[in-house]
């Protein structure tokens, strides 16, 4: 058997599982807000869930760590379950959990190429337990991007694809496409001394409208914010390993 073809057998397993102990009553709105006036104006209609999401970050290592930070919090406001497919990134779960990701809802789909992550991910978007599917991937071309998009569109399971540094972002049918930057090189902080300021750059929005703005990175609940007292911190402590639940 291939490494491939156990991580989709071990995949499918662990979500008919989940799939057997969870309603879908409840289930999250089909709009996403941010609870950031000036973001959530950027869509007449509101940020869409159903649909693919590409998030990238500035390219050195902490504008990836903060890229994977803002990804990991839009998948903990969804409040359900987390598919995050990965060739090897090492997930910090008390950093994850400090942004209202906690371990019982994350999934990590360890896959040996980035051919298997986007495998992983299409397998993971057609089951309507999950809330969000989480890829990271170098490269995305138009062709898979739509069929990502469309499985999204299909089971109302949010996709982001998170790219890694990478000079050249290709054109994807991402619906929305956002670049983090960390506003801070601090390697440490004391918690108490206040959350990350990020630059955040929505550059497309399909039916809205892009913008660019200096936030704090998200709290326990997963929310971005703007605050008359922002304090520098990394947000580096945020990944480190998790136990993996599959793969």
């Amino acid at each position: 058997m291939s490494r491939k073809t156990a991580v989709l057998q071990g995949l499918k397993a662990q979500i008919q599982r989940l799939e057997r102990f969870e309603s879908l009553q409840g289930r999250t709105h089909a709009v996403l807000p941010f609870g950031v006036p000036e973001v959530d104006a950027c869509w007449p209609d509101g940020f869409p869930i159903a649909a693919l999401h590409e998030v990238s970050g500035a390219p050195t290592a902490a504008g990836f760590t903060a890229a994977t930070a803002f990804t990991a919090a839009l998948g903990a406001r969804l409040k359900r379950n987390v598919l995050w497919c990965t060739t090897g990134h090492e997930l910090y779960a008390p950093g994850l959990a400090g942004l209202g990701l906690p371990p019982s809802r994350l999934l990590i789909a360890t896959a040996r190429t980035e051919a298997d992550v986007l495998a992983v991910m299409e397998e993971g978007l057609r089951h309507t337990s999950l809330a969000c599917v989480v890829g990271e991937i170098t490269k995305l071309d138009l062709t898979t991007s739509r069929r990502l998009q469309l499985a999204s569109e299909k089971s109302g399971v949010m996709c982001v694809s998170l790219r890694k540094p990478h000079r050249d972002i290709e054109p994807t049918a991402a619906t929305s496409r956002w670049r983090i930057a960390p506003m801070s090189a601090a390697a440490h902080v004391i918690p108490q001394a206040g959350r990350a300021r990020w630059q955040v750059e929505l550059l497309r929005a399909r039916s809205g409208h892009t913008g660019s703005w200096n936030i704090e990175a998200p709290n326990a609940q997963g929310y971005l914010g703007f605050s008359s007292q922002l304090a520098d911190r990394s947000t580096g402590e945020a990944f480190r390993p998790a136990h993996r639940l599959a793969g």
